[in-house]
């Protein structure tokens, strides 16, 4: 309910990362411009609805007519274990304003794509991931 009122009529695009020791993400704005048909529309939805993310492509990019998709909003909801800290790492980092946001369990960080952000390596003695 929450992404339909975000976006109304649109078609949410969801992907979910668990980070290890070291990982991190590298600055970037989260623009995405993929190109679907209807036809391709049609089969992604039919195929997974109501089942995971898991095996969904990444885009899929044969369709050269077709409405264009772009993200225009991105979500970072964070399942940290408790008592997650500013030295465990994995830090959310706007490089827009510099500021960052220190990882809490059941805590959403919502912005408006494009922006430059970026995540700090997670520390090696970190409990769990991020």
């Amino acid at each position: 309910r929450l992404l339909a009122a975000l976006a109304p009529g649109g078609l949410p695009n969801i992907s979910a990362a668990r980070y290890a020791t070291g990982d991190h993400i590298a600055e970037h704005d989260d623009l995405v411009r993929e190109r679907y048909s209807r036809r391709e529309i049609a089969g992604m939805w039919q195929e997974y609805r109501g089942r995971t993310a898991a095996g969904v492509p990444h885009a899929a990019v044969s369709a050269p007519v077709g409405p264009g998709f772009r993200r225009d909003i991105a979500l970072v909801y964070y399942l940290v274990p408790e008592g997650w800290g500013l030295a465990d790492g994995g830090l959310f980092v706007d490089c827009e304003t510099d500021e960052a946001v220190v990882p809490r369990f059941n805590t959403l960080v919502a912005f408006r794509v494009p922006r430059r952000h970026s995540v700090t390596p997670v520390a090696a003695g970190a409990r769990g991931g991020r």
